[in-house]
C-alpha cells in the first residue's frame, strides 16, 4: 500500500481474530472493530442486515485519504461478486455522479523482497 503511495487514512475490521490480526500487522492507520464486517458465514441469518450495513458504511465515507476495510472472502463475495485470493486486495473507486454504486477492481500485491 505504502509503495503505491495509498494514504490509508482509517481501518474497519471485522472483530475475528485473523482479520483483527491483519489489519494490525499492516501498521496504516489505527484499526477500528466494525461488526458489519464479521464473517457473514457465522452470521447467515443477519447476512442481509449485514450487507446492508456494509454498503452504507462504504458509501457514508468521505474521510481523508483511504478507507481501508479488512473482513472475509465471504463478505467481499457479496459486496462485490469478485472472488480474491490471498495477497490481493479490492479497490473501490469513488463514485461517480452518473453511478449508483462504487465500482470494484482486483488488484494482486506482490511481496517485494
Amino acid at each position: 500500500m505504502r509503495g503505491r503511495d495509498i494514504n490509508v487514512t482509517t481501518v474497519l475490521t471485522s472483530r475475528w481474530c485473523q482479520a483483527r490480526q491483519t489489519a494490525e500487522l499492516l501498521k496504516l492507520s489505527p484499526v477500528k472493530d466494525e461488526p458489519s464486517f464479521d464473517n457473514l458465514e457465522f452470521n447467515k441469518k443477519r447476512a442481509s442486515e449485514l450487507l446492508d450495513s456494509e454498503r452504507k458504511l462504504i458509501a457514508s465515507w468521505h474521510g481523508l485519504g483511504a478507507l481501508l476495510i479488512v473482513t472475509h472472502g465471504g463478505n467481499i463475495k457479496a459486496l462485490t461478486g469478485l472472488d480474491i485470493e490471498q495477497g490481493a486486495i479490492v479497490v473501490a473507486n469513488p463514485f461517480q455522479e452518473s453511478s449508483v454504486s462504487p465500482r470494484f477492481s482486483k488488484v494482486v500485491l506482490q511481496t517485494v523482497l
